[in-house]
């Protein structure tokens, strides 16, 4: 089962943070894609679904924001 790190959008610095969480899916993906492309019309993996609408903190402005929208999260491989 593939794993991905997961990365978001910042609305502080617009740059992507990684954040502290791995999810495995059952199928792979070809490239970095938002997981609004991914699951577009379907139910999201339950770690993804809580890191939206709540507050995440921007590792260089030290300011807070709610992460809004899965199409500003992002899967990355896991590489081994």
């Amino acid at each position: 089962m593939p794993k991905y790190k997961v990365y978001v959008f910042c609305d502080e610095c617009g740059i992507r943070h990684l954040m502290p969480v791995i999810i495995a899916l059952d199928h792979g993906l070809d490239q970095n894609e938002s997981t609004g492309d991914i699951h577009a019309g379907k139910k999201l993996p339950p770690e993804i679904a809580k890191l939206l609408n709540t507050f995440v903190r921007c590792p260089n402005t030290g300011k807070r924001y709610v992460q809004e929208g899965d199409d500003r999260v992002f899967l990355v491989p896991v590489e081994w």
